[in-house]
């Protein structure tokens, strides 16, 4: 690793575990993705839907193991709705090991645990504060025949102080080694989706994503 791509290191989240990243505001700092991860993560959606989805990016991380872009999209009657896509391959040892010092959290070492863990994250909330009747009220999963592994993954989210429910979908692919999670939240006050309903949703976003 170079000395310019040390500097930029920060530790950020990537799915459900802790990696570091290159942060840079022009661009990846002498980083080169893992085989099978976009070199530039915001054009995984093409510029095409983009614009029909009105998106702006939000935020974007490059590092050897991940990548990811996040936009702010008008989406089902509703604006400033948070659509992000992060695609990941296992760590090697050594940098799992470097990881795992820096965080206290477990590395998983292969595709199939990071699988798993991005689609049970799915399903939960990521932290709640004590005391806080924020949960998750209802979930709904259905198989999308992506990939070597999928799952579409419908949350119905509780905010305390919020009337209504927010529903998050999460879109987890498993092909090979790399492990690409989409996901899209929209916030309370639309008609409510089934499962169906936001497959149906998001047809075009993932005919990119995983096409």
């Amino acid at each position: 690793m170079t000395v310019t791509a040390l500097a930029t290191l920060v530790v950020a989240g990537s799915l459900t575990w802790t990696v570091l990243y290159a942060l840079s505001p022009f661009g990846p700092s002498g980083v080169s993705p893992a085989r099978g991860l976009p070199a530039d993560p915001c054009t995984v959606v093409s510029e095409e839907l983009r614009d029909d989805l009105d998106a702006e990016v939000s935020s974007w991380s490059v590092s050897n193991y991940s990548s990811g872009c996040g936009w702010n999209v008008s989406m089902h009657g509703q604006d400033e709705v948070s659509l992000r896509v992060f695609h990941s391959v296992p760590m090697s040892e050594a940098d799992a090991e470097l990881a795992e010092e820096l965080s206290d959290e477990d590395v998983p070492r292969d595709a199939e645990t990071m699988y798993e863990d991005e689609v049970e994250s799915a399903g939960e909330l990521a932290a709640v504060v004590e005391g806080s009747t924020t949960e998750i009220v209802g979930t709904e999963e259905a198989d999308l025949g992506l990939g070597d592994e999928n799952v579409l993954v419908l949350a119905d989210i509780a905010y305390e102080y919020e009337s209504g429910t927010t529903q998050r979908v999460s879109v987890v692919v498993r092909e090979g080694d790399v492990v690409s999670s989409l996901r899209v939240t929209l916030p309370s006050g639309g008609d409510d989706l089934d499962a169906a309903g936001a497959e149906e949703l998001l047809t075009d976003v993932i005919a990119d994503v995983f096409g």
